[in-house]
């Protein structure tokens, strides 16, 4: 998968029409960009529950998951997308 069809799969991931599930399991895809943020997708995919009850950190993650598309969309490098870890304000 390359950077710019991660993206657009985080994309349908913010709206609602993918999940993390596949993304992030062992048959999915491997390698490029996805490995300097499968880290921090995977916190985000397990806060789901967290997200449903506490509005400020739903608000916080979903900054999180804008910020990382975004530097995707700009082929950030790859040590720069690692920094979004989606557990608090990743200041990048």
């Amino acid at each position: 998968m390359d950077t710019r069809e991660l993206a657009d799969f985080l994309e349908a991931v913010r709206r609602g029409d993918r999940d993390l599930d596949w993304l992030l399991s062992e048959s999915g895809p491997q390698g490029g960009a996805l490995e300097f943020c499968r880290h921090g997708l995977w916190h985000y995919m397990l806060d789901a529950d967290l997200r449903r009850s506490d509005e400020g950190y739903a608000s916080m993650q979903e900054g999180e998951l804008v910020r990382l598309i975004a530097l995707l969309r700009d082929n950030s490098p790859g040590e720069l997308l690692s920094k979004i870890h989606f557990l608090g304000g990743s200041r990048v």
